[in-house]
């Protein structure tokens, strides 16, 4: 089993970068329409370790006081995690894909250990607005079909 920050990654991912098939799609205007990006051409589906250092920066800029302009919470051991699409627990998220612009898809395991559900960090276009969560697959076979990997 693959973990990363003490989460299992879902067998088909593992499947996915083991079989070299875990990289950003050719055609990426459906997952530009499912995410929100803008520039959906520079967004970096990233091996394990990439995936661990910034799910690490994801905690990090929580914990540097970040939170309001990232829509971050976390939750403790214990603790029920707000359920709130718009923002993300980062005690329970992987980064899976990022691009330049901080932008990213994450596996959200709010919703069990087993079935995390895929969501996206956007910005939007108003000025100095928080980045916008939204989940784009209730689970990541799901989010694998939509985007045909």
């Amino acid at each position: 089993m693959m973990q990363i920050a003490d989460l299992p990654l879902p067998d088909l991912l593992v499947e996915l970068i083991e079989t070299r098939r875990w990289k950003t799609p050719r055609e990426v205007a459906r997952l530009a329409e499912l995410a929100g990006f803008k520039k959906p051409r520079r967004l970096d589906f990233m091996k394990p370790e990439q995936m661990r250092r910034e799910t690490d920066a994801l905690v990090a800029l929580y914990e540097q006081g970040y939170a309001e302009t990232y829509n971050l919470l976390r939750s403790t051991p214990g603790q029920s995690a707000p359920d709130d699409p718009g923002r993300v627990d980062v005690r329970l998220l992987v980064v899976i894909a990022n691009n330049w612009d901080e932008e990213g898809i994450c596996l959200d395991y709010r919703p069990g250990l087993a079935h995390p559900r895929v969501v996206a960090g956007m910005w939007p276009d108003e000025e100095d607005s928080p980045m916008r969560w939204r989940v784009i697959a209730a689970d990541f076979p799901a989010f694998a079909e939509l985007i045909g990997l």
